[in-house]
């Protein structure tokens, strides 16, 4: 739930700590599934690298590993399709269901 400044003020600042959590974990999700990037603003960067390489790295990551299991379930169907088309179905569906 986002609240203007006005309505912080109206609502319990127990309710607010308890959306946080929730709250970041859309936008995380969000960011991993959807490819959207405004929870890089929640994210600090490293001594070595910009917060956008680590993030692309773990957004990679899960979708593979996702894929994976995918795989692991539908092996005739990725013999069937190829690598391409079946990597672009399973792309689809993770974006369609998204794990929770």
């Amino acid at each position: 739930m986002k609240c203007s400044a006005a309505t912080r003020s109206a609502v319990p600042a127990s309710k607010l700590r308890n959306e946080e959590p929730q709250r970041l974990q859309d936008e995380f999700q969000r960011g991993i599934l959807a490819e959207d990037d405004a929870i890089l603003a929640e994210v600090n960067d490293s001594a070595k690298e910009d917060r956008k390489v680590p993030f692309s790295v773990y957004r990679h990551a899960y979708v593979a590993r996702l894929a994976e299991i995918v795989d692991e379930d539908y092996e005739q169907v990725h013999a069937y399709l190829g690598n391409q088309a079946f990597a672009r179905l399973v792309k689809a569906y993770i974006a369609a269901h998204p794990s929770d």
